[in-house]
């Protein structure tokens, strides 16, 4: 949420002081990066490796887990077409919350200006 208010706020600043630029914010769906072997061993270790100590079942459990994962060039595909303007350049979404390079609901409380102010 902090997110999404820091790009809509980012905007709104953007626009009051006719900075041609636009924020927005985004979310690249779960994906099977190495990051998550920092979260589960808090070590810099493979996965593999994380996987390998825990019984048969468990790594099974794990490694279907992760094949429920997006790919990284999937995950990647809405900061690229943002990159590019694809949705359509400053004038467009500036503010918006993308999911899969489609504008998505965001939560109410990112809309609040008082709130993003606060937040900045």
């Amino acid at each position: 949420l902090a997110n999404v208010m820091f790009a809509k706020e980012l905007d709104r600043r953007f626009r009051a002081a006719g900075t041609k630029a636009s924020a927005v914010s985004l979310h690249p769906g779960l994906c099977a990066t190495d990051l998550a072997r920092y979260v589960v061993s808090g070590k810099d270790e493979p996965l593999e490796v994380t996987y390998s100590k825990y019984a048969a079942p468990i790594q099974a459990l794990l490694q279907a887990a992760r094949g429920m994962l997006r790919p990284v060039p999937r995950g990647a595909n809405s900061q690229v077409f943002l990159a590019a303007g694809a949705d359509g350049g400053l004038d467009q979404s500036g503010g918006e919350y993308f999911q899969d390079m489609q504008i998505a609901e965001m939560h109410e409380d990112a809309s609040d200006p008082e709130l993003g102010a606060r937040l900045w």
